[in-house]
């Protein structure tokens, strides 16, 4: 781990970087002209080696490209493209999960101030391998703030999957946007999930949940009759999501030519 010699931090911190568990992570960043600054056509290539941290275990290659660099008064705007290929993730807390292989193209408009971080995926899809079917996530959108001044986040999302594990065709979305301490699991917000007939599942920070910093409300419709035939007031945040999510995404990797 190194910084530039400008000070300029390559922002691709998209996810958990450190293997606090066992594996290895490293990233090379390629500066295309030698000039020692982030700039267009610059790229970062990362490589996980059964990384494990936060309950999963990751292996792959994510390679981010610089598309465009805007000024901006307080910081600066960054347009990046995000590509893998058979990136493996590995659920380890989760008993009897199937390891899911990600291909994707992820383009982000990335924002950084000085007090805060905000990631914007405006369109992407994400398809996974054999290993699960060839399940696709599509028309996805994600809007993550990070706000350092009040050391809080906001996690909005919406899209479409069609899985074969799942057996159909579901969209979903924030109605509500997920918001918490920067660290924690989240303490408001509400997804939800709509299938065929209007069938239904919400998983939400409400009833007891609320009182528990580290469970989630989730609820099934499974007739699409508006009423909840199967409720969990209090699932275990970490196996539906682990934390490290919610955590700073800040200056996680900070490479050198």
């Amino acid at each position: 781990m190194a910084g530039l010699g400008n000070g300029v931090v390559v922002p691709i911190s998209f996810g958990p970087m450190l293997c606090s568990g066992s594996g290895t992570f490293s990233t090379q960043f390629t500066d295309r002209n030698s000039n020692g600054l982030l700039e267009k056509d610059d790229s970062a290539l990362m490589q996980w080696d059964n990384c494990n941290s936060g309950g999963i275990t990751m292996h792959g290659l994510i390679r981010v490209d610089v598309d465009d660099l805007d000024p901006l008064p307080d910081g600066m705007e960054y347009s990046l493209t995000v590509t893998t290929a058979g990136f493996r993730l590995t659920p380890d807390n989760i008993a009897g999960a199937t390891p899911i292989t990600l291909n994707y193209v992820l383009p982000i408009r990335y924002t950084r101030t000085t007090t805060s971080d905000r990631y914007v995926v405006a369109t992407a899809a994400f398809r996974s391998g054999q290993a699960v079917g060839e399940d696709s996530l599509e028309l996805l959108t994600v809007d993550l703030l990070q706000d350092y001044a009040t050391n809080s986040y906001r996690y909005s999302m919406s899209g479409s999957i069609d899985s074969d594990i799942l057996n159909g065709e579901f969209d979903f979305e924030t109605p509500e946007p997920f918001t918490g301490v920067i660290g924690e699991f989240p303490s408001a917000g509400r997804l939800v999930v709509t299938g065929s007939g209007n069938t239904r599942a919400r998983l939400s920070e409400e009833g007891s949940a609320l009182t528990n910093p580290d469970t989630v409300l989730v609820a099934v419709d499974t007739n699409g009759d508006g009423m909840d035939d199967t409720v969990e007031p209090e699932l275990q945040w970490s196996s539906v999501a682990p934390r490290l999510i919610f955590d700073s995404f800040r200056d996680q990797v900070v490479v050198t030519p």
